[in-house]
């Protein structure tokens, strides 16, 4: 009886064939892979500028209501001078804002571990995650320290805010409990970086929510030589910005530096030290 059956020959791949699939899939991810990441970063940086837009409306509906005063950021005296007035200027905007969780955080932002380190309950230091950007929110850790009730309920400092708002100049607005929390004028106030709204300055990225001294943003935090920096760009090197007029902007590091004065309210950049 005559074998019916017939040998099929051999389906399946050569080691050549799939060496060579291999290498089509690894060029095209080489190739890809950079166009995903950019597109990661764009759209990271695309909430982060939301974010930005949605505390700019805020902003300007607090000045509409309060006789375009903006929202005092006391936390940073209420140490040196023992009044008592910690607030930020996301308790002052909370009310104006349309998420009520409190938190305006960039994407692209650290968040440290809360542990022990060196032998001491803390977060974990900056220098285990060199060039990376956490924010600490000074006037929610005191809020947090002494027990009182935050209008949200974030208790994290580290998790409340990615941006940094200027303090404002000297006597420029009652900072005293009871005060209403009401800064100054905007449009009366004799500073010319209230005369520039559209040019100047009022919250950037940082790594922490006030500031009052210029070279906080003028230097990235990790500058090698001038250590007062808090500005944190977290974008590939570039720093999302909000305006006084409400307008937003990421500029690179380079245009910063060479714009500081201006981007200030300066008519001259101030002076390095």
């Amino acid at each position: 009886m005559r074998n019916t059956l017939r040998r099929h020959p051999n389906n399946g791949f050569t080691l050549i064939e799939l060496l060579v699939v291999i290498a089509i899939i690894a060029i095209l991810a080489a190739i890809l892979f950079p166009v995903f990441m950019k597109a990661k970063q764009s759209a990271q940086q695309s909430q982060c500028a939301n974010n930005l837009k949605q505390l700019s409306t805020a902003v300007l509906l607090y000045r509409d209501a309060w006789d375009d005063c903006l929202p005092i950021h006391s936390s940073y005296c209420g140490d040196a001078f023992g009044h008592g007035n910690y607030q930020t200027y996301m308790m002052g905007l909370y009310q104006y804002l349309r998420t009520k969780s409190g938190s305006f955080t960039c994407p692209n932002q650290y968040y440290p571990k809360f542990g022990i380190y060196g032998g001491k309950e803390g977060y974990e230091p900056e220098d285990q995650h060199p060039g990376r950007y956490r924010c600490w929110s000074r006037g929610v850790a005191a809020y947090v320290e002494k027990g009182w009730k935050l209008p949200f309920n974030i208790k994290d400092p580290m998790a409340v805010t990615a941006y940094c708002a200027l303090a404002y100049p000297a006597g420029s607005g009652d900072i005293r409990p009871g005060s209403g929390a009401v800064a100054f004028k905007v449009s009366a106030h004799p500073d010319g970086r209230y005369r520039k709204q559209s040019r100047s300055v009022y919250m950037w990225e940082a790594t922490m929510d006030v500031a009052w001294w210029n070279e906080a943003f003028m230097y990235d935090r990790y500058d090698p030589v001038n250590k007062n920096g808090l500005r944190a760009p977290r974008h590939n090197g570039r720093t999302s910005l909000l305006y006084y007029d409400g307008h937003v902007g990421c500029p690179t590091n380079d245009y910063i530096s060479s714009h500081a004065g201006e981007l200030l309210g300066y008519d001259t950049v101030p002076q390095k030290r």
